[in-house]
Parts: structure tokens; C-alpha cells; sequence
């Protein structure tokens, strides 16, 4: 029998042993702290409990797939939350509720970035110039609101929560790209082994990724929209046959050369400069 010794009992330790012990490996984790868990478990001080970990999470189906691995049910009962969170924002009276429904969160954006969901479901388009056309929309939505996404970036680059907040803040971008996406397939360019969900959320992430990694957390700088645009047409392209991938090819080639990591201060990097 072979053996593991996984490091770390959190999360992403704890699934990795389930999946190699139904496999048939020998597990051994070796864990730092006197219980198992990472971010699930808490911290208790002076009559105070504090969660250390998250406390929602969007890729519910993550669990379905690990437990389906092992071939163990899923014991978790999942409720959904509605608003998903709010954001607290200096200089304004109120929060914003995020929700993952398309129609509610363009009703709360009201006056910040008006007719967001029609904007995103009526492009006018279909398939790969529908899913370019959500892109370029969502790249001058956020151009658009300077203030807005500058204090939700700085968020991002200085919480321990940022990419989870990440991911549900390309919610909205994920529905609109799967339904893009969905009509590809249906034009049979899409490879049969591409999962919709899976190509959808990345592609969205590459927002948060252009702004964090390439223009580290600057909107002003012209290089986010052609990075954002480049990032999700090379994933598409990768998926994608016939028209398709000619559609995503020629965006490819359009925002290449103004793709550039521009330099990052919080990593002290440079482009081009080998630390």
C-alpha cells in the first residue's frame, strides 16, 4: 500500500485524505495545531466566539463532488443567504446588499451603475460575441465606478477574505458568461469535455485577477480592460472550436501587446525583472 503524509488538517487536507483513502493510499496528516479543521474552527476570548473561517461560501457544489469521490452521501444541509453579505463603504448612509440574483443586485446598484442586469442578459448578441460583448461591459462597468470598486479592491489586497469576496462579487459575470457559453454548446463549438460552470467561473475571475495581479489594484491605468479581455479569451479560445474560437482568437490578438502586468508595489515586483 502506498503511503501520503498530507501537511495541514484544514479544509483542502482533510478532502485530499478522503479522496486518497477511498483510493486506497495510506494517510498520514500531520497538523500544527490540537485540532483539525483550518479556518472552520474558532476562537473563544474573554466571553467572545469568532468563526476563523468563512461565513458563506458559493461553490456549494464543491462538496457534492468530494463527498460523490469517496462515495459517502453529503451529510451538509446548505441554506442559501439572501443578501449573500453587505458592504460597508465610507461616505455612504447605508450598505450595499450583494445578492447573487441578477435582477436584485441591478435594483440595489440603482443610481451607481443603472440597468446593470439588462445590460448584461440583452447584449443583443449571441454565443462568442455575446460572451466578448459581457467582457467589454463588465470591464467599463467598473472603470465607471472609480470610487466604488477602489475601496472594494483595496478590500480585496489587504483582507484575508478577499478572494472569497472575489468570487461573489463575479457572481453576476459567471451567470451571464455560463448562459453565453450554454449557447456555444448548443452550436456544437464548445469541447464536450469543458464543464460550464467551471469555464464560467474562472473566465469571470479573471476580472479580479487583472485588476489584483496585472494593475495591481489601479483602475486608471489603460492595460485592465485589454488584460481582462485577453485572460477570458484565451481560457474560451482553449474550450472552444469553428467560429468560436476564431471570435476569441482575434481578441486574443487585439489586446496581447497591452496585456502587460504593469509594476506591483505590494509584491515589489516588476514586469520583465526576475526577483
Amino acid at each position: 500500500m502506498k503511503k501520503v503524509i498530507i501537511i495541514g488538517s484544514g479544509l483542502g487536507g482533510l478532502s485530499t485524505a478522503l479522496r486518497l483513502s477511498n483510493k486506497g493510499y495510506d494517510i498520514t496528516i500531520l497538523e500544527k495545531h490540537s485540532t483539525p479543521g483550518g479556518r472552520l474552527n474558532i476562537i473563544e476570548q474573554d466571553g467572545f466566539r469568532f468563526d476563523m473561517g468563512p461565513s458563506f461560501m458559493s461553490m456549494t457544489y464543491e462538496f457534492d463532488d468530494l463527498f460523490k469521490s469517496a462515495d459517502v452521501e453529503n451529510p451538509l444541509l446548505m441554506k442559501e443567504l439572501d443578501p449573500i453579505y453587505q458592504v460597508f463603504m465610507e461616505g455612504r448612509e447605508r450598505p450595499l446588499r450583494i445578492f447573487k440574483d441578477l435582477h436584485k443586485l441591478e435594483k440595489e446598484f440603482t443610481g451607481i451603475e443603472n440597468n446593470l442586469g439588462e445590460k448584461l442578459e440583452n447584449t443583443g448578441l449571441s454565443g462568442a460575441p455575446r460572451l466578448l460583448a459581457i467582457v467589454d461591459l463588465c470591464s467599463q462597468t467598473i472603470e465607471d465606478m472609480p470610487e466604488y470598486n477602489a475601496q472594494l479592491f483595496t478590500l480585496f489586497m489587504n483582507s484575508d477574505y478577499g478572494g472569497q469576496l472575489g468570487w461573489d462579487i463575479t457572481e453576476s459575470i459567471s451567470q451571464s458568461a455560463r448562459q453565453a457559453l450554454d449557447e456555444i454548446r448548443q452550436e456544437g463549438e464548445l469541447h464536450d469535455w469543458v464543464d460550464l460552470d467551471v469555464l464560467a467561473e474562472r473566465i469571470a475571475a479573471q476580472c479580479i485577477i487583472a485588476v489584483l495581479e496585472f494593475c495591481n489594484g489601479d483602475l486608471s491605468i489603460e492595460s485592465f480592460a485589454p488584460t481582462f479581455g485577453y485572460s477570458a479569451a484565451m481560457l474560451a479560445s482553449a474550450a472552444t472550436t469553428g467560429k468560436a474560437q476564431t471570435a476569441f482568437s482575434k481578441r486574443i490578438r487585439k489586446t496581447q501587446k497591452l496585456a502587460r502586468r504593469q509594476h506591483n508595489t505590494r509584491l515589489k515586483r516588476t514586469p520583465g525583472v526576475v526577483a
